[in-house]
């Protein structure tokens, strides 16, 4: 059982990973996304989706490996600072959003 959640983690996560890739290709470098644009909007929902990865990601790694957990439980945290400021009319760039929508990092800590 455990195991096809964390397929479904996994896949889910790719596609996301995916969406960050191509969002950086189709857009400049450090443009805005401007609170209440299509683009923010586009923006909350693969934030959402990424946090919610995340989180999962991060319960599912918090016994057998704690430091990738924090990891992810980190990238849940900047994704939703970044739902929470769009949503507080703040404007984000492209490049903090294709950051949280990748996990380079977890490389480190043996993960995906």
């Amino acid at each position: 059982m455990k195991s096809g959640w964390m397929l479904a983690a996994a896949v889910l996560a790719a596609s996301i990973a995916l969406a960050g890739r191509a969002l950086a290709q189709a857009t400049p470098a450090a443009a805005p996304i401007t609170s209440g644009s299509p683009q923010a909007v586009d923006a909350i929902r693969k934030l959402k989706a990424a946090a919610t990865s995340y989180k999962e990601n991060s319960m599912s790694y918090s016994g057998e490996d704690s430091d990738l957990g924090l990891y992810y439980g980190r990238k849940a945290s900047d994704a939703q600072m970044l739902i929470d400021r769009l949503k507080q009319g703040e404007s984000i760039t492209t490049d903090q959003l294709k950051k949280a929508l990748t996990s380079p990092g977890a490389e480190r800590f043996g993960g995906d």
